[in-house]
């Protein structure tokens, strides 16, 4: 099976992620993360990931209008791009 090219990206990015932490996904066990703890993760405050959020540098969508979640995969991704 042959993935599309933009989530084989996806995939080697993660990969990517989890040789920097390892126990990245078992950290995050229940699905989609809120703001305060991809900030926690991150190391900086909630209104930075807000902020970067917004101005889509960071990938996350709205559930409701004032419920925002992110994707853990996508997180791993965005950090190992910025990494390099």
């Amino acid at each position: 099976m042959t993935l599309p090219e933009n989530l084989t990206d996806k995939r080697n990015a993660f990969n990517r992620a989890l040789s920097y932490d390892p126990d990245f996904r078992e950290r995050f066990p229940d699905g989609l993360l809120t703001t305060r703890q991809v900030a926690d993760y991150l190391g900086v405050s909630p209104s930075t990931v807000l902020r970067r959020w917004r101005a889509g540098e960071l990938p996350g969508f709205r559930l409701a209008s004032n419920c925002l979640r992110f994707d853990p995969d996508e997180i791993a991704a965005w950090l190992a791009e910025r990494r390099h």
